[in-house]
């Protein structure tokens, strides 16, 4: 029974028997690639595909999520993502080939909560104040501030029925994610290689 070969290797074998100058060979093997491309999805292509960008946008395109690793970002006005129960830190990252990006911490703000907005506050040099025995802080203080944003891969592990695609895309890490303008993944006891996902075995 013949081995049927993939897209891929009729290919190289075509180049190959060209550039040896065999056409028949190069013609039989081109013959049984344009059968296998009809039953694929699509129109095939002649000529060049031409993209409707030009040269400056496609060279800017990227991803939209950061890569891994920490980000140094300029944080915006904080506001309250649910009134009374959580806040969020607004961020635009503004160094490397992620410049631009834009993303939130999301933070609440209930007793066992709190400690992130403490951390937030802290990696910024935001003071807060005692007003009337509970604590407050000015969000124009944040706006402005400099500070670095930690993100990792991860998997997206939603049900399809969800939308769950399996895809691996990066994100804020859990837990402590923003960090003073000066950390550096070492000061901070982390490494590239801890932040990339991997399966538990």
């Amino acid at each position: 029974m013949a081995v049927e070969l993939s897209i891929a290797e009729l290919q190289e074998k075509i180049a190959k028997y060209k550039s040896m100058g065999e056409t028949e060979l190069a013609a039989k093997y081109q013959a049984e690639l344009d059968s296998k491309s009809k039953g694929t999805k699509g129109t095939p292509v002649a000529g060049d595909i031409v993209l409707g960008i030009s040269p400056e946008d496609f060279e800017k395109a990227t991803s939209k999520f950061a890569a891994p690793g920490l980000h140094k970002s300029v944080f915006g006005m904080p506001y309250w993502k649910t009134a009374g129960k959580s806040l969020s830190f607004p961020y635009i990252i503004v160094e490397g080939e992620d410049e631009g990006k834009e993303g939130e911490i999301f933070c609440g703000i209930s007793k066992e909560a709190a400690w992130k907005i403490k951390e937030i506050l802290k990696s910024l040099a935001v003071s807060y104040k005692n007003q009337n025995g509970l604590v407050a802080f000015n969000p124009t203080d944040v706006a402005g501030k400099f500070g670095k944003v930690l993100y990792a891969q991860v998997k997206d592990t939603r049900p399809a029925d969800e939308g769950g695609k399996g895809t691996i895309y990066t994100k804020p890490v859990e837990g402590s994610n923003v960090f003073p303008a000066d950390a550096t993944l070492e000061s901070i006891g982390m490494t590239m290689s801890s932040l990339l996902y991997r399966e538990l075995a």
